[in-house]
């Protein structure tokens, strides 16, 4: 059975990804280029709102553009929940769309790494195993 993920639990998904993402490079620029207001100041860690919609409504809506169009490109016109890897294809849409330039390299890197696996349909590099992590941690959590 496929696994099903609300579009909130998504986004929670996505950014567990990003905090491993920074703590593995573990610079100063991924953080800037995500932005601070992800970021919990006293933990430096990026704060993920489970269960909560309190976030940045501009990014949330980049979030839904992103879904929105991954959907409509797999012909998906009723929404059920959201497999792994149609959260996963709109990684890149939502960095990009929430970015709109190419100027941080370290998030850049981190969309050419997504599309190369969605190419590849490979789920054995570290980034789809961190990914899929990412994903049983949000689910598993109870509301």
């Amino acid at each position: 059975m496929v696994q099903k993920m609300t579009r909130l639990q998504a986004f929670n998904a996505v950014f567990k990804l990003f905090e491993i993402y920074y703590n593995e490079k573990g610079t100063g620029s991924v953080r800037s280029s995500l932005g601070d207001r992800m970021f919990d100041p006293e933990s430096g860690n990026i704060s993920i709102m489970l269960g909560t919609m309190n976030f940045d409504e501009g990014m949330w809506e980049i979030w839904i553009e992103s879904i929105n169009e991954v959907l409509d490109e797999e012909g998906f016109n009723n929404y059920d929940g959201l497999t792994t890897l149609q959260v996963f294809k709109a990684i890149p849409l939502y960095l990009e769309g929430f970015y709109r330039t190419d100027s941080f390299k370290d998030i850049m890197s981190l969309v050419s790494d997504i599309r190369l696996i969605i190419q590849d349909k490979s789920t054995d590099s570290i980034l789809w195993k961190e990914w899929m992590q990412c994903v049983h941690d949000v689910v598993s959590i109870e509301d």
